[in-house]
């Protein structure tokens, strides 16, 4: 999409891998990606380790430990491509623990 449209600026929301990082890098300055607070702090065994967490169950999903230290790092970097993400869109208790969950940790209020 980048070679096709060049003048085109692109936001990826949530980012929350290490080839992520590693792309958005590459393609800087017409791609940047928001980094939200819980793909900094939490992995995958804080989410499934001992059972499903769904409080912690969110889009795109938590991710292995290599990942978050890959985000931290870019958010910690200086370098203006990667920047703040929040999810500000709370589920009920009932939504959250529903058979199909509803994806999403509401940081609004910490980030």
């Amino acid at each position: 999409m980048t070679k096709k449209f060049p003048g085109l600026k692109i936001v990826h929301e949530h980012l929350s891998s290490k080839i992520g990082v590693e792309y958005i890098k590459s393609a800087y300055p017409q791609v940047a990606a928001s980094v939200t607070p819980y793909h900094m702090e939490l992995n995958r065994t804080d989410w499934l380790g001992g059972g499903n967490r769904p409080y912690m169950y969110c889009m795109p999903v938590i991710k292995r430990r290599e990942d978050r230290d890959a985000l931290r790092k870019a958010a910690t970097s200086g370098a203006s491509c990667y920047f703040l993400g929040t999810d500000s869109a709370p589920h009920p208790v009932a939504k959250k623990l529903a058979v199909v969950g509803s994806a999403g940790l509401f940081n609004s209020p910490v980030a």
